[in-house]
């Protein structure tokens, strides 16, 4: 399998937590995020960025490294 270097998806329209997501599963190394401002959602939150922030905890927990950059 070929690796995939980078791949950039940007906020758009529908669908794009989707499209990260899918990205995120087929991840094998590592996932880098860099984004503007970022909360976990709470509990009881569904939606578009719960779908994300589960795809970026199951990808920590086949063991890849995740990380996100927030600007300071």
């Amino acid at each position: 399998m070929p690796k995939i270097e980078a791949g950039n998806i940007y906020y758009h329209g529908e669908g794009w937590a989707a499209a990260m997501a899918a990205e995120c599963a087929k991840a094998i190394e590592s996932i880098h995020i860099s984004a503007l401002s970022m909360h976990p959602p709470t509990p009881n939150a569904s939606g578009d960025w719960t779908n994300l922030w589960n795809a970026w905890i199951n990808a920590a927990a086949r063991g890849l490294a995740v990380h996100i950059w927030l600007p300071a």
